[in-house]
C-alpha cells in the first residue's frame, strides 16, 4: 500500500469501517512462535497469528 494511502485507510479504522483485528486468528509468544515457523509452508489455517515477545 502506497503511503499516500496511510491517512485514508486510519480514518476508516478510526471510524471503526475497517477492523485489521477481524484479520488476526492468534496472537503467541516468542517459543510458540518459533515452534510454529517450521510449518508455515502447509497451513491451511485463515487469519493471521501475530508473535508477541511479551508472552
Amino acid at each position: 500500500m502506497a503511503a499516500a494511502d496511510y491517512p485514508e485507510m486510519l480514518a476508516l479504522v478510526a471510524s471503526g469501517a475497517l477492523r485489521p483485528e477481524d484479520l488476526v486468528q492468534r496472537v503467541v509468544g516468542l517459543a510458540e512462535g518459533a515452534a510454529l515457523l517450521p510449518g508455515l509452508h502447509d497451513a491451511r489455517r485463515a487469519g493471521m497469528t501475530v508473535i508477541d515477545p511479551r508472552r
